[in-house]
């Protein structure tokens, strides 16, 4: 299906091909508007977390 591209070989991150982007992007607008008509609000998290916050831990 070719919906991950590979080449880039950094772990951790996936490039997603132009199928898979949207694909996802109409998943996760059904997902939102499913979550806010059942009364939940909308939140932002951090994609990344620094490892000195995983120090702490």
């Amino acid at each position: 299906a070719e919906l991950a591209d590979i080449r880039y070989n950094v772990k951790g991150f996936v490039v997603y091909r132009e199928w898979a982007t949207i694909t996802i992007k109409k998943m996760y607008a059904k997902y939102e508007e499913l979550l806010e008509k059942n009364g939940h609000l909308p939140l932002i998290m951090p994609s990344l977390i620094p490892e000195s916050n995983f120090l702490l831990e």
